[in-house]
């Protein structure tokens, strides 16, 4: 008579007194098996067709999966109540990404092998993975889709995009209950930070608000401020400014290689300075000659000149005379006023002569008041320990040039607002994948 099995993993159930003299057979078979479930391994090779499990592989702790597949399987497990390990080493390329897919008897109820181990059991009505994470926990796939090994499980899925969209609370009633809703958190194109928990560390929306999304791509509007005072050494350097308000000021008393250009007329008070001249007078006399010489006096008001006299045509002349007539004083007098000045001359005329003309030259030195010069000029380059003193009524610009060395600039500022809408590029520097949340 054949032993019974145990209900969950076909063990053989001796009955008592129907094994005389064979009693250790159903139980040494019994040993081998329990053997087998802690530690023995089945290795089947799939390719393309379906592979339905014996009992005795069944019975093993893991099964193994090699080969490469050449379409999605399937593999039926036999109906053996127990939890297998799965080692999937099928080399399936990423381009085709083919599935096994681990099915209950009479294939009612599957799920999708996942790469590498992973931990499964069946109950006698389906088969479930277990050890993944808890139901809730997210985890970051680097892929562009949620691999197909999860969307080959029947009914409710171990993993679902949070991309934004429902589900049936029916299928996750767990996942349900943790959200809240039945909308998925929307992860794309975001960076998940932790929720505030009253920190009041997110401020830019509500950080204590469960999968409340916010912020953007812009800079908030922000100044930038500062102070300081630059080396004292630069050089060839320019400095430009411009304005509209009043502004006057003294630069500071040492600068070098600067030119200065102006024009104007001095005030009609100088002392102690010298004018140098040359030219030719126009003359028009004829049949005498002149003989002078003589010294003005170096300080005076309605002063004289000495100078001697001519003889034409046995005539006493006045030489000095304006009016050119004979004048028989011996010592003539000069007009007008002048105080604090010297002419020194010699010389000594031609012979008779018409239409002629006198060269000289001359050095005026001394004092004198009460009269003007205009000028123009432009200083040298190079001036050192003096001022400049400016001031403008309204707006004004300027620049500067040249080199200058040994003095400091000092500065304060504040920028204009910024981040009012300008987008920076503050992405992350890679596209990472997507996020899942264990769902069931």
């Amino acid at each position: 008579m054949v032993d019974p099995t145990t209900v969950n993993t076909s063990l053989a159930i001796p009955i008592r007194g129907s094994d005389v003299g064979t009693w250790d057979l159903p139980v040494n078979g019994n040993f081998n098996a329990i053997d087998s479930m802690f530690g023995g391994v089945t290795t089947i090779a799939l390719a393309a067709a379906t592979v339905t499990l014996l009992s005795s592989q069944g019975q093993q702790a893991v099964i193994r999966f090699t080969g490469t597949l050449a379409n999605d399987i399937q593999v039926v497990l036999p109906n053996i109540i127990k939890g297998w390990t799965v080692d999937n080493r099928l080399t399936n390329s990423p381009s085709t990404g083919f599935v096994a897919q681990i099915v209950t008897p009479g294939s009612s109820f599957g799920i999708g092998a996942a790469p590498s181990n992973s931990e499964i059991y069946y109950d006698g009505i389906g088969v479930y993975y277990r050890n993944l994470e808890r139901v809730g926990t997210y985890v970051d796939f680097a892929g562009s889709q949620v691999p197909r090994w999860v969307s080959f499980c029947s009914g409710a899925q171990p993993y679902l995009l949070c991309n934004g969209t429902t589900f049936s609370s029916a299928t996750y009633p767990i996942l349900t209950s943790l959200l809240g809703s039945t909308t998925l958190p929307d992860a794309r194109g975001r960076v998940r930070m932790m929720s505030n928990q009253g920190t009041n560390r997110v401020t830019v929306f509500n950080g204590d608000t469960l999968f409340l999304g916010g912020g953007d791509q812009q800079v908030q509007a922000h100044t930038h401020t500062g102070s300081g005072t630059t080396s004292d050494v630069s050089a060839d350097h320019t400095h430009t400014g411009s304005g509209s308000t009043p502004v006057s000021g003294t630069t500071s008393t040492e600068s070098v290689f600067h030119t200065h250009t102006g024009s104007g007329t001095t005030s009609f008070v100088s002392a102690d300075h010298t004018h140098t001249g040359s030219g030719t007078t126009s003359v028009e006399q004829q049949g005498f000659n002149f003989n002078f010489s003589g010294t003005t006096s170096d300080i005076s008001a309605n002063h004289t000149h000495s100078y001697t006299t001519a003889q034409f045509l046995g005539i006493l002349a006045d030489v000095g005379s304006q009016t050119g007539l004979p004048n028989n004083s011996a010592s003539p007098q000069t007009g007008t006023v002048s105080n604090g000045h010297t002419h020194t001359y010699s010389g000594t005329t031609g012979t008779q002569n018409q239409n002629h003309t006198h060269t000289y030259s001359f050095t005026t030195s001394g004092i004198s008041a009460n009269h003007t010069h205009t000028y123009s000029f432009t200083s040298a380059n190079q001036s050192v320990l003096h001022t400049h003193t400016f001031s403008a009524s309204g707006a004004y610009s300027f620049t500067t040039s040249g080199a200058s060395n040994g003095h400091t600039h000092t500065y304060s500022f504040t920028t204009a607002s910024f981040g009012a809408g300008a987008s920076l590029n503050m992405q992350p520097t890679y596209v990472g994948g997507i996020t899942m949340i264990r769902a069931a």
